[in-house]
């Protein structure tokens, strides 16, 4: 991966959608449902006006909004992040992009339901880094991005 063709605008993305992220955890503490439909007027609106959407020219012309699941309560999910695990790195080959490499640095705990569950916390080592937290579920590939989220 070189340099990007404008480096300015997406250092802008990034930051607008760090500061969508902040802004919706900080809104989330006491309106969950507010923050959401904040998330989603706002990541619309980024994919509909940004420069560096991911959208082609004739996907922003048809453009009205990115899909969602309707708001329900139950899935809002507070998890507990365990740092003192085991630093394991994956490498994931991607045909467009080569080959990934992916740390983790983390277990969030949480439950479902009233049962334990945990996903893994990964570094991404490439591509800027980030913190990057996968996972598959009933709706992959059924409504939803059949490789996960």
């Amino acid at each position: 991966m070189g340099t990007p063709s404008d480096p300015f605008t997406l250092a802008h993305w990034r930051r607008s959608v760090a500061e969508l992220y902040a802004h919706v955890r900080l809104v989330a503490e006491t309106e969950p449902q507010v923050a959401w439909q904040y998330f989603r007027a706002t990541r619309d609106h980024l994919f509909r006006t940004h420069p560096q959407t991911p959208l082609s020219p004739e996907q922003i012309a048809a453009f009205v909004r990115l899909p969602y699941y309707a708001y329900d309560p139950s899935w809002r999910i507070v998890a507990q992040l365990d740092r003192d695990v085991p630093r394991e790195t994956f490498r994931l080959e991607l045909p467009a992009d080569g080959t990934f490499a992916y740390t983790r640095v983390a277990v969030a705990r949480f439950e479902v339901d009233g049962q334990p569950a945990s996903l893994s916390v990964f570094w991404i080592e490439g591509y800027g880094g980030g913190l990057f937290l996968p996972f598959r579920d009933a709706s992959s590939g059924q409504g939803t991005y059949g490789g996960g989220r």
